[in-house]
């Protein structure tokens, strides 16, 4: 597991767990999430889900490379603002 976190720093994120998907494919699959939110444009919206992804929807919204996708610090219950 940490070797595959040091391949994502790297920037080799086509790279995925054996039966999981790679921070690419999560990114693709989030693309049509991204598209909703921004056309929901001046309200207020709540997304949950688990920390990598939430990590990869962060790295797409604020436009970092995904291999930045670590630097959010992230733990249970953690909530981002995004203003």
């Amino acid at each position: 597991y940490h070797w595959m976190l040091q391949q994502w720093e790297s920037g080799n994120t086509a790279l995925r767990i054996q039966g999981g998907e790679s921070p690419d494919e999560v990114a693709l699959r989030q693309q049509p999430v991204i598209e909703k939110l921004y056309n929901e444009g001046g309200k207020n919206i709540l997304v949950c889900m688990h920390g990598r992804a939430i990590r990869i929807l962060l790295c797409q919204l604020l436009h970092y490379p995904m291999r930045s996708m670590d630097m959010f610090e992230h733990g249970n219950v953690c909530l981002y603002v995004l203003e």
